[in-house]
């Protein structure tokens, strides 16, 4: 715990606080991710990815992760997240109207933050197999001698060809 000092009419007296060097480097690190998200949303109109955030604030990658699961699973925050949400429809709608009224910034700007709500999402596709700690890819494939490749393939086929053989 720490402690800190006040004055008082009858001189120094020591207080001690609630809260950990844990929890105050939490908070300070909490506060460095709220000002960067507020920074990022400013300038560019969207919330940034767990990325920007980390190289933006210092903070690992884990930690910036950490506290945007505690942030979304917090009551308080939740009931921010909730307030945030009606207020975001009031300035879609808004936007909306300043766009059908012929302003092209407005129309820019709601075709841009909306046009993700009508793309379906696209499959990543990774062009490796992964099996437990190894990574094979093109590359792989190809500093293989021709033995090596051939005893690949044929591990796979025997391994596939027993496969058919028990579904059928």
């Amino acid at each position: 715990m720490e402690k800190l000092t006040k004055n008082t009419e009858n001189g120094l007296e020591l207080a001690e606080t609630e809260k950990t060097a844990n929890e105050l480097i939490w908070e300070d690190n909490h506060q460095k991710l709220a000002a960067a998200i507020a920074n990022y949303v400013a300038e560019y109109g969207s919330m940034p990815n767990k990325g920007y955030l980390a190289e933006a604030t210092g903070l690992s990658r884990e930690t910036v992760y950490k506290h945007i699961k505690a942030f979304a699973e917090s009551p308080n925050d939740k009931s921010i997240l909730a307030g945030i949400n009606i207020m975001t429809e009031h300035v879609v709608a808004s936007v909306l109207r300043a766009a059908l009224q012929g302003d092209l910034h407005a129309a820019k700007l709601f075709l841009q933050n909306t046009k993700s709500l009508n793309t379906p999402k696209q499959m990543q596709q990774n062009d490796f197999v992964q099996i437990n700690k190894t990574i094979i890819n093109q590359q792989v494939i190809q500093q293989l001698k021709p033995e090596q490749l051939e005893r690949l393939e044929q591990l796979i086929a025997a391994e596939l060809g027993e496969n058919k053989g028990e579904k059928g």
